[in-house]
């Protein structure tokens, strides 16, 4: 009678613990075909994002996802570990899905110059962005999705007249805070 019960649960198991592999290995395919890296490389992101994964809320595979966006908008391999554990985090910590993020702070550290790694291998203000925006967001009167809407108009605009991303968070808090939509915002600064 137990053999009857056990084994189904065993077998039920054995089928999750697959198809998680399966996914996982999916998405690191599809990691590797936008990540410019070696096989060391994209392996040792595979296993941060495994090792990311059995301490925090978000999948390996989902931090894999998020890796490969991070590739194809020109992250550098060496920034991608942090650039996925970021967005992950403010994915839990902010009304922004990780996907979003993803595409903002990427396409973010293309513009600004204070986003990007340095030339003497100095990360850059990555973290810094995530925290100062789930600040901003937890304490004025807007939603962090608005401040990341106001500050991806203007931040062209803003780095052209020599902004930093902290002076180009404040300002896109603000306008946000008034109530203003994004594109008037991103107009009214051009």
């Amino acid at each position: 009678a137990i053999k009857s019960t056990v084994t189904p649960a065993i077998q039920q198991i054995g089928q999750y613990s697959l198809d998680s592999a399966n996914t996982v290995d999916s998405a690191y395919r599809d990691m590797a075909k936008t990540v410019n890296g070696t096989d060391q490389q994209l392996q040792g992101l595979r296993q941060s994002a495994v090792d990311f994964s059995n301490t925090h809320f978000t999948s390996a595979d989902q931090m894999l996802e998020i890796e490969a966006m991070g590739g194809q908008l020109g992250i550098a391999v060496d920034d991608l570990q942090d650039f996925a554990e970021t967005a992950s985090n403010l994915d839990i910590a902010t009304d922004i899905d990780s996907e979003t993020i993803s595409k903002n702070m990427g396409q973010l550290a293309n513009i600004m110059d204070d986003l990007q790694v340095k030339a003497d291998g100095a990360h850059g203000g990555m973290e810094n962005f995530a925290d100062s925006l789930a600040r901003l967001g937890n304490n004025s009167p807007t939603l962090e999705s608005a401040i990341m809407d106001v500050s991806m108009r203007i931040a062209s605009q803003s780095n052209i007249i020599g902004m930093t991303t902290p002076q180009v968070l404040a300002w896109s808090t603000a306008i946000a805070s008034t109530g203003q939509n994004s594109e008037a915002a991103g107009t009214a600064m051009s």
